[in-house]
């Protein structure tokens, strides 16, 4: 929490994959942090983000919650849910659960069965070391990486930006459509402090 944000750290994943999924940009960020600790950064972070469709005759929401400051005797490695709900259906996904529970007489933990466990202890597995090789082997063989863009990662980190801005200032912001958040100077809790580009950012489709 020194280094960096839960919301730049963690968020960023979880806004990826609905930007994946609903395939656009949110409209508007409500963002707020907590401090529990006393670091750098907050502990928790939630933004609430309005991705609804202007062509659509409904809204769509998504909530975004990261804390860093679970209970040390919390039993997953991963804390990670997501739940996906419409007027037709839901799907849940949960991710602390990794199907390996080892109770003894002092705690209860679930082991990692997907992230990155250690097989031998020369070796890993899991589902980042799968990430890790298919970005090296796209670097070795000089290959294009298809799996998510630069422009898709600019964009997630881009809004996530906005989040870090609405928590700090406490007001409900519109999201640009068109315009790459650095282009103006700003201040987020000394993370970025007077950005200034030395290179020209294109503009973002819309």
């Amino acid at each position: 929490l020194d280094k960096i944000s839960p919301m730049i750290g963690d968020g960023i994943h979880d806004l990826d994959v609905v930007m994946w999924m609903l395939g656009r940009r949110p409209l508007s960020v409500m963002a707020k942090n907590v401090r529990v600790h006393n670091f750098k950064y907050p502990d928790i972070s939630w933004a609430m983000f309005d991705f609804s469709d202007p062509a659509a005759d409904h809204e769509t929401i998504a909530v975004i919650e990261t804390n860093w400051a679970l209970p040390p005797n919390t039993p997953t490695v991963i804390d990670a849910q997501m739940d996906i709900v419409g007027t037709a259906g839901q799907i849940s996904i949960n991710c602390s659960e990794t199907g390996l529970k080892v109770q003894t007489l002092e705690e209860t933990k679930y082991k990692d069965t997907m992230y990155w466990p250690q097989v031998t202890d020369q070796r890993r597995t899991g589902i980042l070391k799968s990430e890790l090789e298919y970005f090296a082997k796209c670097i070795h063989h000089d290959l294009p990486i298809n799996m998510i863009t630069a422009e898709e990662a600019r964009q997630a980190m881009e809004i996530v930006l906005w989040a870090e801005k609405s928590a700090q200032s406490g007001q409900l912001l519109q999201i640009s459509p068109s315009e790459w958040f650095f282009q103006t100077p700003m201040i987020l809790n000394g993370l970025f402090s007077d950005i200034k580009p030395t290179f020209e950012l294109a503009k973002l489709p819309r």
